[in-house]
């Protein structure tokens, strides 16, 4: 005998169906200022997971003026299940990786780790956080091992238990409002426990303004490039790195952990390749040319910030941050200003010059150029010959020398009398501490140089990181191992804004000692800290070019 419908039948199925449509209830929600996905998925009783699974966009952080649509309720239909593998199987296929993505009879979608794989370049396979993968593996900690299972997406499980939550009171017996204030105890307590972290860890530059709209709880992968061997014939990447990390120190205590790796841009093996291939940014002490070899064989234009003075080249293919101005610019910047001038200028080559003849002739026919024996002693009359009357003579030193920087002072100062002159050098004044030659003849001649500001004011931030520094690895920090700490901090902040890298350069900010303020060039791709300006000694002070 067949079953006959009744009236009754037709209305308890239209009341399901009511139920069921109900219960997948759409909502628009625009983000305001200081929302997390954790207030969100607990405003709208939803998985964070499922928030970023429903927005694809908030994946990597929330955005003041997003708006989000929101799909509330149960969602344990087989179709539904069958959606969420695949999403998470496609992810596995474009990734050419040999992992394996399933789903549990639960409802979990498990992945069973490849070789090769790392806890960073599983997150960023399947659009999730290290944070979140670390939430959903409470028990992976630093343990990462091939054929293990780690979970990716909790399945149906952790849907029931949001709609628990919707009911007026929870099966623990708690109404809405207690199960709030639960929520804001926590959350009270996690500011708490936050602000205790960064008082004890001490943030060294805690005024920097980046820090004010960070999100909360960011991974940032960074690649260090530095060329030809590490300590034994780099040691100046060995101290800008020990900064570095320092810098990471205080970061982490900021909320962004920091995964780092190093690698020798003219030796790289395919392993280092493969992982430098993940990096947000490098942060790089070599030469454009090592970064270039790089970037080829890695096979993908990843922003690099250049953490030292290098040579300025004009065929960047990634986004090239120069923290610290290239020394082709701030020589162009010196040569341009002296030949604007109408006077004679005179370039005294020395054979360790820093700006090669041949740019010079190139670039400057106009100057005239000395070039020093090996002993580094020009006869005064060479200099004197080369020198005219009725007009400024402007005397470039293109050496480090103390006895050519004698040698050519000397012969200045014995016709001064005869001659407008004022010296001039490429670079900035640390030879001006050279115990062998002394102040007062650079000021006699009124010395002009290139010279990058510096942060005033900064002396309990510096006083803390050389506390720290010491205590770390028990020697002073050199000025490199600052610089290492100011780049890195400030290039950390940047990348881990909410509106990203390239759209923070309009804003300058201040690390302990350097100030950075990028502008672009008229290359495209190149961006340059324009905090160097020309300084001239006048009666013994530091006077700013115009």
């Amino acid at each position: 005998m067949f079953f006959k419908p009744s009236k009754l039948f037709f209305v308890l199925l239209l009341c399901l169906v009511s139920n069921s449509i109900s219960a997948q209830e759409v909502m628009k929600h625009t983000v305001v200022a200081g929302e997390t996905k954790y207030k969100l998925s607990r405003q709208y009783h939803i998985s964070i997971e499922d928030l970023e699974a429903q927005n694809p966009q908030i994946v990597s952080g929330l955005k003041t003026g997003q708006v989000l649509t929101i799909t509330n309720g149960v969602a344990n239909s087989a179709e539904q299940k069958i959606d969420v593998l695949s999403k998470f199987q496609s992810f596995e296929a474009s990734s050419n990786a040999n992992g394996e993505v399933s789903q549990h009879s639960n409802g979990e979608i498990l992945y069973k780790i490849a070789n090769g794989d790392t806890k960073y370049s599983v997150a960023k396979r399947f659009n999730l956080s290290v944070e979140e993968l670390d939430r959903l593996n409470p028990s992976l900690g630093n343990s990462f091992h091939a054929e293990s299972n780690i979970i990716l997406h909790k399945g149906n499980s952790e849907i029931a238990t949001t709609t628990i939550y919707k009911t007026t009171t929870n099966s623990a017996g708690k109404s809405e409002e207690n199960e709030a204030e639960v929520e804001n105890e926590a959350e009270q307590q996690v500011s708490v426990n936050r602000k205790a972290t960064i008082e004890q860890e001490e943030v060294l530059v805690s005024d920097n303004l980046f820090i004010k709209n960070l999100s909360e709880g960011q991974h940032k992968k960074i690649g260090f490039i530095y060329s030809a061997n590490f300590e034994e014939e780099n040691p100046e990447f060995a101290e800008f790195y020990k900064g570095a990390m320092l810098a990471i120190d205080s970061l982490k205590s900021l909320g962004i952990t920091v995964e780092e790796h190093t690698a020798n841009a003219m030796a790289l093996t395919s392993g280092e390749i493969a992982n430098l291939s993940t990096s947000d940014l490098f942060i790089s002490t070599a030469d454009v040319f090592g970064v270039h070899k790089l970037q080829n064989k890695v096979e993908q234009h990843i922003p690099v910030v250049y953490g030292s003075p290098v040579l300025w080249d004009t065929t960047e293919k990634s986004k090239a941050y120069f923290a610290l101005p290239p020394n082709d610019f701030t020589q162009r910047m010196l040569l341009d200003y002296l030949t604007s001038q109408n006077g004679n200028v005179i370039v005294v080559n020395g054979i360790d010059a820093t700006v090669k003849p041949s740019f010079i002739t190139d670039e400057y026919p106009e100057i005239s150029q000395i070039s020093t024996p090996e002993n580094g002693v020009i006869e005064e009359k060479t200099i004197v010959e080369h020198l005219k009357e009725g007009t400024k003579n402007f005397i470039v030193l293109n050496t480090e020398r103390s006895n050519t920087i004698l040698n050519v002072t000397n012969a200045l100062l014995h016709n001064y009398s005869k001659f407008n002159t004022e010296l001039a050098s490429f670079l900035t004044v640390d030879f001006l501490n050279d115990d062998n030659v002394s102040n007062k003849r650079f000021e006699v001649l009124k010395m002009i140089y290139p010279k990058m500001e510096s942060v005033k004011g900064s002396k309990v931030h510096k006083e803390k990181f050389f506390k720290k520094f010491k205590s770390k690895y028990n020697l002073e920090p050199s000025e490199k191992a600052i610089i290492g700490f100011d780049v890195t901090f400030d290039a950390v902040l940047r990348l881990s804004q909410n509106q990203g890298f390239e759209e923070t350069l309009d804003v300058t900010s201040e690390g302990l000692q350097l100030i950075f303020d990028y502008s672009e060039t008229k290359q495209p791709n190149e961006y340059i800290n324009q905090n160097t300006h020309l300084y001239q000694l006048n009666n013994g002070k530091e006077v700013q070019l115009k």
